[in-house]
């Protein structure tokens, strides 16, 4: 019994000795070893490695900002490009679009008869219908300029037969003073209404939107022609939408009825599918979201390799792996979590800075899922690879000097 006992104080003597050297020389001093055993997760353990190094700690944040910026924005542009290859269906709303069968985009139509909206009011009864002329006209600036513009003409437009309206990102470029300023489309004297947010293009030829009949003298469109039909439906679409247009295409099978998302869904899959700019943006917001990643994966093995003495001496005064992981993976989200903020403040920023050149960009808060994903993936990659490292250390280094 006298030999357990001196056995076990000789045990306790050792670890209280040890205990006193790590608190002495590591960076948690002042934290019990009970304490810690106690509390799986010690968030103000990693307040003292801040407070120790804030400019390593900063220069990590600072480089992860950096590619998490760099990829939120390049999602924006991405999406924005997205958006923006549709602007005219989402500026118009409805809730159905007719067009020709074909038509793989809202700036190509293909111009078809008019009287399809008394056609199809069987197979959509109390719909408001409005005519949509489209096509490209040569366009005369106050100043003398000379370019082209992608006019839209559409029914109910609350503009009269000598006025159009134009995205205020375009004013610019169309050499516009403001209101009321005259400009000359295709033969015809026009007079800019107002300007507006909601038409802003990628296109070479900016968006000027009269009214209906303007456009069609404008486009020398046929007087029983139209580039498209909306459809307006006060009750929303029916339950049985899907059957109705199924038979109203058996029976007019020279048309087509589409969904106004499906319709702008159409028209942004075209524009990428064509230019090749979609997949290319995609690409570099990738590119950048994965240079995030090696970033974060980095600096959480520089922190594992600085501390690597304190760490070591932790498990040798009982810790478990679990909370060396845990300590790990909480460096490694501080590390994501602030950039992921200091992303989503810069975005806007680059937003605004790249306006005069990229006016269709806008950022919006639903477009860093992405990056947040990234990140969450390089908070797993970068704890699983420190905790790799952490495992190759020779199993007698607790005990060492």
């Amino acid at each position: 019994m006298k030999t357990a006992a001196h056995s076990n104080q000789t045990r306790q003597n050792f670890l209280t000795s040890y205990r006193q050297k790590f608190l002495t020389n590591a960076i948690f001093c002042g934290v019990s070893l009970d304490y810690f055993c106690d509390n799986s997760i010690p968030f103000f353990l990693i307040s003292r490695i801040i407070k120790r190094d804030p400019v390593v700690f900063s220069f990590v944040v600072a480089v992860c900002a950096v590619a998490a910026t760099v990829a939120s924005f390049q999602f924006s542009v991405f999406t924005s490009f997205l958006r923006a290859g549709a602007t005219v269906p989402h500026a118009l709303g409805g809730q159905v679009w007719i067009v020709a069968r074909g038509v793989a985009c809202f700036d190509f139509p293909t111009d078809f008869g008019e009287d399809y909206d008394t056609a199809l009011t069987r197979y959509l009864p109390n719909a408001r219908f409005r005519r949509v002329a489209f096509g490209f006209a040569p366009y005369r600036s106050p100043l003398g300029g000379r370019s082209n513009v992608a006019v839209v003409g559409v029914d109910r437009s609350g503009l009269s037969d000598t006025a159009f309206m134009a995205d205020a990102s375009d004013i610019t470029r169309l050499d516009l003073a403001g209101p009321d300023t005259t400009a000359t489309v295709g033969d015809t004297t026009l007079h800019l209404d107002r300007t507006v947010g909601f038409l802003k293009t990628f296109l070479g030829a900016p968006y000027v939107v009269t009214d209906f009949a303007t456009a069609r003298h404008l486009l020398a469109i046929g007087s029983t022609q139209t580039s498209f039909i909306i459809v307006d439906l006060p009750n929303g679409l029916p339950a049985d939408f899907e059957q109705r247009r199924t038979e109203a295409e058996r029976a007019f099978p020279e048309v087509e009825m589409l969904t106004a998302d499906e319709f702008a869904e159409k028209s942004s899959r075209y524009w990428q599918a064509k230019t090749g700019a979609g997949a290319a943006i995609l690409l570099a917001a990738i590119l950048a979201g994965l240079l995030m990643v090696v970033l974060l994966i980095n600096g959480t093995l520089r922190f594992l390799q600085r501390y690597q003495e304190d760490l070591l001496s932790l498990i040798g005064h009982g810790g478990k792996m679990s909370d060396i992981r845990q300590i790990l993976f909480l460096v490694a989200g501080l590390v994501s979590g602030t950039s992921l903020a200091l992303a989503t403040l810069l975005t806007p920023l680059m937003a605004i800075v790249a306006y005069p050149i990229l006016p269709w960009v806008t950022f919006r808060l639903q477009d860093m899922w992405a990056p947040a994903l990234l990140a969450l993936i390089g908070v797993l990659a970068a704890t699983l690879a420190a905790d790799r490292a952490l495992a190759a250390f020779p199993a007698d280094a607790v005990f060492r000097n």
